[in-house]
C-alpha cells in the first residue's frame, strides 16, 4: 500500500485520523441540530424537499402511467427521480435533516477513503501515510453540493475500483463498488461522463499495451448495466423519443452565447470551476503546478541525467497532462452554450437525447485538479529546496482555502433549517384552512413553494428539472401580465423555466423575503385570479404584502408569523368572483 517499510498501524492511523477530521469538520457544519444554517440554493429550494415529499408518496413505486399529484399541478413518475437513488429513498423513513447529515457525512468519508485508495494503491505507491491522508482530504473537504450523493465524491472510489481491476481482475471490492455505484448517483449529471472517461481510458490502453483488458472492459459493462436498470424510465424517456406528455425543456433556449463569450465562459471555468462541482484550482493548485515544474527542472540540471531524471520526466508529463485535460473540457464546457450547438444538434435529429447537457463534463473537474496537486505536490516534496516543508505548506493552505470556501457558502448562502421549513406556522396555516390538504393547490409568492410542498400542500408552482410543457404553458397565463413588464423575466421563464414561480417585476427573481427583510409589501401585482383558480388554486402564501388585490380577485384573510419561523406570511384566498363583488352591480 505504501511501501514495504511503512507499518499498517500507521497507515490505518494516518486513514483514521483523516476520516476523523472529515466528521469534525461535518460536526463543525450542523453540529447545532435544525439550528444550523443549510444551503438553500439547489438545495432546500428543490431537491430536498421535492425529494422528501416524493419519497413519501404512493408514486414512488408506481408504473410510468401515475402522477405526483401535488407537485407542479400533477408531474408524471417518469419525471421524477429513480426508486432505487438510495440518498431519496432515505427520506421515506428517516427525518429530512437526519438523512441531510448523513449524506453530508457520508461524502466527506467516501470521498477521503476514495482518494486514499486511489492514490495509496495506484497514484502515489510508497509515500508516507501523512501525505497519503492530507491529499485525501484535500479531496474530502471540497464543497461538494449536498443532494447530488456520491456523484462527485464517489468518483475516487471508482477510480481506484477500475485500477483495481486492471490489476487485479478478481477484486471483489472492486467489483462490489462498481455494481453499487449507480444506486448513490445520477447518470445524467456524473454517470454519463464518468461511463465515457472509463471507456476512452481503457481505449487508450488497449492501444498501448495490445491487449483487451476484458476486466476492465467488463466493469464498464456493469456500470453500464447499473445505470441502465436504476435509470430505466429516464432512458426509455429519451430513447424512445417521449411516447408521454412533452417536457418543458423541448422549449429550453439556453445556448444563445456568441463564439467569444462562450470562449470567455470557457476561461472563467478554466480559472475558477463552475458553482456546482467547486475544484478550487486556484490559487493554491495553480501555484503547486508552476512549483513542481520549475523545482523538477531544476533538480534534472543538478542530477544531469539519469534513470531518476527519466522518472521525473515521466511524472511531469503526466501532471501537465491533466492540466491539460482539465483546461480541455473546461474549453468543451464554455463551447457547449455556443449558439452554433443547438443548430448543429437540430440537424442531426437525435430527439431527446438532444436535450441531455454534455456541458457537463467538467463535473470531473474536482477529481482531476486534486490528481493534479498531489502529484505536484509530490514532485515538490521530492525536488524542491526543504521540499517536506514546501509541500506541507501548500496543503495546509489548501486545506485552509477549502474549509472557508464551505463555511463561507454555507454562512452567506444558507438559513436555519428549522427556521427555513418553519413548520409550527405551516401547521398554523394548515390549520386555519382547514381543509384536507390534497384537495386544493396553493401559490407561493416571495418564498420558495418547495416549502409548502415540504409540508404536504399541493402546489401549483416548483423547481424542478422536469415537468410538463402544458403546465409550464398554463402557468404562464396566471404570470403573463408580471413578465411582459420586465424582459429578464420573461426570457428567464420562456427560455427555460424549470423555475416555475409567480415571479413579479417588483420582487424579480428573489424568493427569500424573510420577515427581517427590508421589502415587506409590493403593489398592483398583475396575477390572473382565473387562470389561477383553473389551475385548482385556492390560496397564495406570500412572504410580503401584497396591497391592492382585492380588486383582482385575492382576498386577504390572515397574517401568520411566530420567532422560530424566518418568514411572516400573508394568506390570500383566490376568490375571481371577489372582483366583480367590488366593483358592484351593473350600471342599469
Amino acid at each position: 500500500m505504501n511501501g514495504p517499510g511503512t507499518p499498517p498501524a500507521r497507515r490505518r492511523a494516518a486513514l483514521a485520523a483523516a476520516v476523523a477530521v472529515a466528521c469534525a469538520f461535518v460536526w463543525l457544519q450542523y453540529g447545532d441540530g435544525t439550528d444550523s444554517r443549510v444551503l438553500v440554493h439547489d438545495n432546500l429550494d428543490s431537491n430536498l424537499p421535492n425529494r422528501v415529499a416524493f419519497a413519501r408518496s404512493d408514486a414512488l413505486f408506481a408504473d410510468a402511467r401515475a402522477e405526483f399529484a401535488p407537485f407542479l399541478g400533477g408531474l408524471p413518475r417518469g419525471f421524477m427521480p429513480s426508486e432505487f437513488f438510495v440518498p431519496m429513498l432515505l427520506y421515506r423513513w428517516l427525518d429530512p435533516f437526519v438523512v441531510f447529515v448523513v449524506q453530508e457525512l457520508a461524502m466527506r468519508i467516501v470521498g477521503v477513503l476514495g482518494m486514499w485508495l486511489l492514490l495509496a494503491h495506484h497514484l502515489l505507491r510508497g509515500r508516507p501515510p501523512a501525505w497519503i491522508a492530507g491529499l485525501s482530504l484535500c479531496f474530502g473537504l471540497l464543497p461538494f453540493f449536498p443532494t447530488y450523493g456520491l456523484s462527485v465524491a464517489g468518483q475516487p472510489l471508482l477510480a481506484w475500483a477500475f485500477l483495481s481491476l486492471r490489476r487485479d481482475p478478481r477484486s471483489v471490492p472492486a467489483w462490489l463498488v462498481i455494481l453499487l455505484f449507480p444506486l448513490f448517483t445520477n447518470l445524467v449529471l456524473a454517470g454519463l461522463f464518468l461511463l465515457l472517461a472509463a471507456a476512452t481510458f481503457w481505449l487508450v490502453d488497449a492501444c498501448r499495451s495490445r491487449a483487451l483488458r476484458l476486466p476492465f472492459l467488463g466493469g464498464i459493462a456493469l456500470l453500464a448495466g447499473g445505470y441502465l436498470a436504476t435509470e430505466y424510465r429516464l432512458l426509455w424517456t429519451l430513447l424512445s423519443g417521449g411516447g408521454g406528455p412533452e417536457s418543458h425543456r423541448s422549449e429550453f433556449l439556453l445556448q444563445r452565447s456568441s463564439l467569444g463569450e462562450a470562449l470567455e465562459l470557457a476561461g472563467y471555468n478554466a480559472l475558477h470551476g463552475q458553482y456546482h462541482v467547486e475544484s478550487h484550482q486556484l490559487p493554491v493548485i495553480g501555484a503547486v503546478v508552476l512549483v513542481a515544474t520549475v523545482c523538477t527542472h531544476l533538480a534534472a540540471r543538478r542530477r544531469s541525467g539519469g534513470a531518476a531524471d527519466d522518472r521525473a520526466g515521466r511524472a511531469l508529463g503526466r501532471l501537465w497532462g491533466l492540466v491539460g485535460l482539465a483546461l480541455a473540457i473546461s474549453l468543451w464546457h464554455g463551447l457547449w452554450q455556443w449558439r452554433a450547438i443547438p443548430e448543429a444538434l437540430a440537424a442531426l435529429d437525435l430527439g431527446l437525447l438532444a436535450l441531455v447537457n454534455l456541458g457537463r463534463l467538467n463535473w470531473l473537474h474536482p477529481i482531476l485538479w486534486c490528481v493534479v496537486l498531489a502529484l505536484g505536490v509530490d514532485r515538490i516534496r521530492r525536488d524542491a529546496p526543504l521540499g517536506p516543508v514546501l509541500a506541507a505548506g501548500f496543503v495546509a493552505v489548501h486545506l485552509l482555502v477549502l474549509v472557508n470556501a464551505s463555511l463561507e457558502r454555507q454562512r452567506e448562502q444558507g438559513l436555519g433549517f428549522r427556521a427555513y421549513f418553519a413548520p409550527g406556522l405551516f401547521a398554523e396555516i394548515a390549520e386555519h384552512i382547514d381543509r384536507p390538504l390534497d384537495s386544493f393547490r396553493v401559490g407561493s409568492v416571495g418564498l420558495h413553494p418547495a416549502i409548502a410542498l415540504y409540508h404536504g400542500f399541493s402546489t401549483i408552482d416548483g423547481y424542478h428539472y422536469n415537468y410538463e410543457l402544458a403546465h409550464k404553458r398554463a402557468f404562464r397565463k396566471v404570470i403573463a401580465g408580471e413578465l411582459d413588464r420586465d424582459e429578464g423575466l420573461r426570457s428567464y421563464y420562456d427560455e427555460w423555466g424549470s423555475r416555475c414561480y409567480l415571479f413579479t417585476r417588483a420582487l424579480g427573481r428573489e424568493m427569500m423575503f424573510t420577515a427581517d427583510h427590508p421589502v415587506r409589501a409590493i403593489d398592483d401585482v398583475a396575477f390572473d385570479v382565473e387562470a389561477l383558480a383553473a389551475l385548482g388554486t385556492a390560496y397564495l402564501l406570500s412572504a410580503v404584502e401584497l396591497r391592492g388585490v382585492e380588486a383582482r380577485g385575492l382576498v386577504r384573510e390572515r397574517v401568520f408569523a411566530n420567532d422560530e419561523a424566518a418568514w411572516e406570511i400573508h394568506l390570500y384566498r383566490v376568490d375571481p368572483a371577489a372582483d366583480a363583488r367590488l366593483a358592484g352591480p351593473a350600471a342599469p
